[in-house]
């Protein structure tokens, strides 16, 4: 399942300019699964100059700020608090490299009785959650899941007014109160971090919905080369540069490799918590680690994963159509098993761990 080199992310990705913050690194979340001399290790310390990593921010801030900018590759909407590297940064790591919770261009405070969160950014327990999920991943044999890569606390946050310390930032930054509700600035688990990590492809099958056509094609061509470098038995005789390649790829290889990433999980001991289309991979990765917990799945995670993952591949497929024509309820119906029954073959194998060069 190992890269054996670099794929360029697809066309109409965009990036986000950057400034300097301040952070120090969480000794106690070490990296995971990866080599104290490997590339991604060697990247962090590229990336983390003096103690310091990029972050997005606000528009209002003012051009001074961005004379030391390091910009950062937003792919689409659904990555969200997440932004990655640009390949011309890395080009001697294999995997989409992504830091998590500086995307703090328009940072919000959500605040509930029982829950708070950051918008834009990340906490620190939720950091503890990925780096719980990622290291069980890696424990238990599966080397195709989210990698940590570095922890760091911020210690100064961007603001309309500038660069501020932490706690003062986040003073000034907007709160979606709702009754009785108080963020814990003052607790451990509330403190804002940032997370370093890697996965064999950043691309999700939610990546897919409602984008252009060619954006499509351009996402799938990337996912499908990262795929026959780890599987090349499975979809090595398929050509990129073939539409009707790109689409049988989608129709009848993507459900297999996910139900076997999630059959995988589940032969481990594990399950993703939240198995929807943004956790569901291109090619064989597993992505946002703090969703993974130990647990035996509940009877109905298998048409949870199996339905949502065909629901989002009719819907792009649909689109394909040059005519615009929906499939009729006939097809609808073919279209559904026959994507559940690639989702099944892949799920199966996970649970006997066959890999899928072997189907």
């Amino acid at each position: 399942m190992s890269l054996v080199e670099s794929v360029p992310y697809a066309p109409g990705h965009y990036l986000s300019p950057t400034v300097w913050i301040d952070t120090e690194l969480a000794p106690e979340l070490p990296p995971v699964g990866v080599r104290a001399e490997s590339p991604e290790l060697e990247l962090v310390k590229i990336i983390a100059k003096e103690g310091q990593l990029p972050a997005t921010f606000p528009a209002d801030m003012g051009s001074r700020w961005e004379k030391a900018s390091y910009p950062l590759i937003s792919l689409s909407s659904i990555h969200g608090r997440s932004r990655e590297l640009p390949k011309e940064h890395a080009p001697h790591v294999l995997g989409d490299i992504s830091i998590k919770g500086t995307t703090l261009s328009n940072p919000t405070l959500k605040t509930m009785l029982f829950y708070n969160e950051l918008w834009g950014g990340m906490l620190y327990r939720d950091a503890v959650s990925a780096h719980n999920g990622s290291n069980l991943m890696h424990e238990r044999g599966i080397d195709f899941g989210e990698k940590i890569l570095a922890v760091a606390r911020l210690k100064t946050m961007p603001t309309e007014e500038g660069i501020k310390p932490t706690n003062e930032a986040m003073q000034t930054y907007g709160d979606e109160l709702l009754p009785l509700g108080r963020f814990r600035f003052d607790e451990p688990d509330m403190q804002p971090v940032a997370v370093i990590r890697s996965m064999p492809n950043a691309y999700r099958l939610r990546d897919l919905r409602d984008r252009p056509v060619a954006t499509v094609y351009s996402v799938l061509d990337r996912s499908l080369r990262i795929s026959a470098q780890q599987m090349p038995n499975l979809v090595g005789g398929l050509d990129p540069y073939y539409h009707a390649d790109l689409q049988t790829y989608l129709t009848e290889h993507v459900p297999t490799i996910i139900g076997y990433a999630f059959g995988r999980l589940r032969a481990a001991g594990l399950r993703q918590k939240y198995p929807h289309t943004a956790n569901m991979s291109l090619s064989l990765s597993l992505p946002d680690a703090d969703g993974i917990v130990e647990s035996e799945l509940p009877p109905t995670a298998f048409t949870t994963g199996v339905n949502t993952c065909a629901r989002m591949i009719i819907r792009t497929t649909e689109r394909f159509n040059r005519n615009g024509k929906k499939l009729t309820n006939n097809d609808l119906h073919k279209a559904k098993r026959g994507l559940r029954e690639r989702y099944g073959e892949g799920y199966h194998a996970g649970l006997k761990e066959k890999h899928p060069n072997e189907l």
